[in-house]
């Protein structure tokens, strides 16, 4: 095995030795980076963010559903800009009095 030499040793390649080992490599330094399981840790690969990816999909398609409007099963309106109820009646009572 042949020898080399770095100027730094990250141990840990989690979101901050990720983030150490690039600031230091980005400062011209030649970084090495020790992870024995997961580059970039168990984020990236089963936790917040795969989980997050799953979960979001299905609240935003009940939310959606959830809404009256274009092509609703419940009579919703057909146009997708609500117009505020204070605006309405300010509107419909200066059409009286004209």
């Amino acid at each position: 095995m042949s020898e080399r030499e770095y100027d730094a040793i990250v141990l840990g390649a989690g979101p901050a030795g990720e983030v150490c080992a690039g600031r230091l490599a980005g400062g011209g330094m030649k970084v090495a980076i020790v992870e024995r399981h997961l580059i970039g840790g168990e984020c990236s690969y089963y936790a917040c963010m795969p989980s997050k990816a799953l979960l979001r999909p299905g609240d935003l398609l009940a939310e959606a559903r959830r809404v009256p409007g274009p092509g609703s099963k419940n009579g919703g309106s057909t146009s997708t800009v609500a117009r505020p109820a204070s605006t309405a009646s300010a509107d419909s009572s200066s059409a009286t009095t004209s």
